[in-house]
């Protein structure tokens, strides 16, 4: 039977790190953008999920402590941590896994993900 290694660890993670996946979550985020603009749904949609939810997990980590291994952890966590945060970002996370599971990208969503990781998930790392 296959053991849950995920449960065990416990990263450390500082805010240089934090930070550094910030930043490439912001690029997948412009990658998507640019994709979805040149009519690359399948590139798109990878980069577009990945980035929210990556993004989504940096949040949880800085704010809470919390490193979910999943996508659907991360979507749970952060909604059940969502009080206080702009429903926009909520629906955001909401739709990076409807977008997973094959439901198209909505283009305003690729520029609330740049919003969620500008305004919301970097400003939590630097204060953290």
């Amino acid at each position: 039977m296959a053991e849950d290694i995920l449960s065990k660890l416990k990263p450390t993670l500082n805010i240089p790190d934090l930070l550094e996946v910030v930043y490439f979550e912001l690029g997948y985020a412009v990658s998507s953008l640019l994709s979805y603009r040149s009519e690359d749904w399948t590139t798109a949609s990878i980069t577009f999920h990945k980035s929210v939810l990556f993004g989504a997990r940096v949040y949880l980590y800085a704010k809470y402590g919390e490193f979910p291994g999943t996508y659907n952890e991360i979507a749970n966590n952060f909604v059940m941590h969502s009080e206080g945060i702009e429903e926009r970002y909520v629906n955001l996370v909401r739709s990076a896994i409807a977008v997973r599971r094959g439901d198209q990208i909505d283009k305003l969503a690729l520029y609330t993900n740049i919003s969620f990781l500008n305004k919301l998930v970097l400003p939590t790392v630097l204060g953290s």
